[in-house]
């Protein structure tokens, strides 16, 4: 009903036996589609939401061994998380610039979790192969902290709580880890929705 009366916002579509809805996001198409009664599959392309739906009903593939090693690094009781594993093909493009060429080797995976009680808590670990490579991506990242805290106090009037906020980032190195870890409370959320009205 809602794709009849909205041709321009959402459509039936078909990829071989599969129904689906393309959504313009943006003049963007996302494919969307049901994989049984309780996921809703999006990805980009028609192709890709088909192979996800087919494969909803067959034994999850085995992680390799990096992808496995990544996610052992979370607790697991993360209200959400992501984990990431950095490719030879990515680690190559990390080369090319002269700012992360010397530790690019070394990088192994970046995990994230993001923790929600009263307050926010979101942490982003990068894991390297060595100490040395962890100390010299936080050298790096402490560079970019007072521009970050520059642009974010703008005129917007918002923009002293963004300040407090990036104020509040704690970056350590532990290890063969970088950890960054922004915690943002339940009184500067409540201020920055005063200040937006």
């Amino acid at each position: 009903d809602y794709a009849k009366k909205h041709p321009g916002r959402l459509k039936d579509v078909k990829q071989g036996d599969v129904s689906m809805w393309e959504i313009d996001s943006n003049n963007k198409p996302i494919f969307a589609a049901f994989a049984g009664k309780n996921a809703l599959v999006m990805t980009l392309s028609k192709e890709d939401t088909a192979a996800v739906v087919k494969r909803a009903g067959e034994r999850p593939q085995r992680l390799n061994k990096d992808m496995q090693a990544a996610l052992d690094q979370l607790k697991g009781g993360e209200s959400v998380w992501l984990a990431m594993v950095v490719t030879d093909e990515t680690k190559q493009l990390i080369k090319a610039d002269d700012n992360a060429k010397d530790f690019a080797d070394a990088l192994q995976s970046v995990t994230g979790a993001l923790e929600l009680t009263d307050d926010a808590m979101f942490t982003v670990v990068v894991h390297t192969s060595n100490a040395k490579a962890a100390t010299q991506i936080k050298g790096k990242i402490d560079e970019l902290m007072p521009l970050l805290g520059f642009v974010a106090a703008g005129k917007d009037a918002n923009g002293r709580i963004v300040k407090e906020v990036i104020n509040n980032i704690k970056l350590s190195a532990e290890k063969n880890d970088v950890s960054i870890r922004l915690k943002i409370t339940d009184a500067q959320i409540e201020k920055a929705r005063k200040k937006s009205q």
